[in-house]
């Protein structure tokens, strides 16, 4: 065979291999599970991702201040329960919606503030947290997603052995 007809037969393979490389990530993305709202009603924890956690905590240690937990109630309530290592638990409800929107899902919460305390001069108001929903694993709400801190939704528990 001559030089130009490899050069051909590699460059027409190649060009296969790109070309069914964009067909599989068009296949994938488009395979990703959809969140409805309905989804989104459960209790949720704050988390960090592995590694962002051991970088944050070195840099200002937030988030280290106690826990954060979410319930979001299929009556479009919420509660927020924060409790500080060094201090009173807090707690605050109110209204939860689903944003599907051109910027990506949300959930945004009314009535809302942040691991409030009593020194705090920031005022309750509405916030939104963008939806996090892989192949794989639990719905997240992200938080900070520059540092890794999340709300995974926990996994519903069995009541066996409970009362009625």
């Amino acid at each position: 065979m001559k030089k130009a007809t490899i050069v051909v037969i590699v460059t027409l393979l190649a060009a296969i291999l790109f070309m069914l490389e964009g067909v599989l990530f068009l296949l994938i993305l488009y395979s990703l599970p959809d969140v409805k709202s309905s989804d989104m009603i459960g209790s949720y924890a704050g988390s960090y991702e592995v590694f962002p956690k051991i970088t944050y905590r070195l840099r200002t240690g937030i988030y280290e201040d106690g826990t954060h937990l979410l319930e979001l109630k299929s009556d479009q309530t919420y509660k927020y329960m924060y409790n500080p290592i060094d201090g009173n638990s807090v707690e605050i409800s109110g209204l939860w919606q689903f944003k599907p929107g051109y910027r990506g899902r949300r959930v945004v919460l009314s009535n809302f503030l942040f691991a409030p305390s009593a020194e705090s001069e920031k005022k309750p108001g509405y916030r939104g947290f963008p939806i996090h929903k892989r192949l794989f694993g639990p719905i997240r709400l992200s938080v900070d997603s520059d540092v890794g801190y999340y709300w995974i939704k926990q996994k519903k528990r069995n009541n066996v052995g409970s009362k009625r």
